[in-house]
């Protein structure tokens, strides 16, 4: 079997993310600052604008901790 595959297989399909809310838009969506610097519009506005907040399948999951964000490259 492809080992690509293999590996790929053991990552999740839809993985929580991580993002502070930018903005809400007149049809039910958000604007996420990611903490790789990008940005997407996810469905859902219960997080308010400043906030973090957990997404997931491209939906707001809820409100997360405000902490700082570190990123370890292996």
């Amino acid at each position: 079997m492809n080992p690509f595959l293999l590996f790929r297989a053991l990552l999740p399909a839809n993985p929580l993310q991580v993002g502070r809310v930018l903005s809400h838009t007149a049809t039910n969506e958000s604007l996420i600052e990611l903490p790789q610097g990008g940005n997407c519009l996810v469905r859902g506005t219960s997080v308010p604008t400043g906030r973090m907040a957990f997404i997931q399948a491209g939906q707001v999951q809820g409100e997360a901790p405000d902490v700082s964000i570190i990123e370890v490259t292996i």
